[in-house]
């Protein structure tokens, strides 16, 4: 796999520079140095991406564009709220995060869970389902995973999450406890698992059964990732 390091661009690409001597070293042979790091990436007029949880970030943004994910401001949901209209408020972030600060209303639900959970937290079709994290970036994911789902609600994802409720000068509950069931019901279920079958189908996405994956793991050529989650 070709490997590109790169630093700020000081120093004659000094850090990026060891970088690359540590992976050779370590028997990768395809390594290059970006020149000028990301000194140089910006003067040939490309973007840079800042803060942190970069890749993440950079992600939530290119399936925005590329999907067409919708989105509503702080405002706009506040008149909702001021208005009574019905809608559901899910916050995709874990729950430990809304216990800590949420918008007012929202309820738990870790975008990972959000497939499974989603006949049970937003029964009727005919209602908006609005996604919500600390600022953009799992709203985006969150929404877009129950789009592509095809989910028959309307739904969208907040813009800038907590943050930006915040800078709206609208309060943020702390405390919450509410949170999706812990049980689904057969329907519910059978539901999803159709959902998830369809997509896997549309997007062409491959599948591999246990001993493959573990033949993976065991291989000494290769390296395997392999995340895990709890029931």
């Amino acid at each position: 796999m070709r490997v590109v390091v790169l630093d700020g661009g000081a120093n004659n690409d000094a850090v990026a520079h060891r970088a690359a001597k540590r992976l050779r070293a370590l028997g990768y042979r395809r390594v290059s140095v970006l020149q000028r790091g990301a000194r140089g990436w910006a003067e040939a007029g490309y973007t840079l991406f800042k803060g942190v949880n970069v890749p993440s970030k950079t992600f939530g943004e290119l399936v925005e564009h590329a999907l067409g994910t919708p989105h509503l401001t702080a405002g706009e949901l506040a008149q909702w709220q001021a208005e009574g209209a019905p809608y559901v408020l899910l916050d995709g972030r874990t729950v430990e995060e809304h216990r800590k600060m949420t918008i007012p209303g929202a309820i738990s639900c870790p975008n990972g869970e959000l497939p499974l959970r989603i006949g049970a937290l937003a029964a009727d079709p005919d209602t908006p389902i609005v996604i919500h994290c600390a600022g953009r970036t799992r709203s985006i994911i969150g929404a877009q995973l129950l789009r592509s789902l095809c989910v028959p609600n309307r739904i969208l994802a907040l813009e800038n999450g907590t943050q930006g409720w915040a800078l709206a000068g609208l309060s943020l509950e702390h405390g919450s406890t509410r949170r999706y069931p812990d049980t689904v019901d057969k329907g519910a279920l059978t539901d999803a698992q159709d959902r998830a079958a369809d997509l896997a189908q549309r997007f062409e996405l491959p599948s591999l059964d246990a001993s493959t994956a573990q033949a993976w793991l065991d291989a000494p050529d290769r390296t395997t990732y392999l995340r895990t989650r709890s029931p």
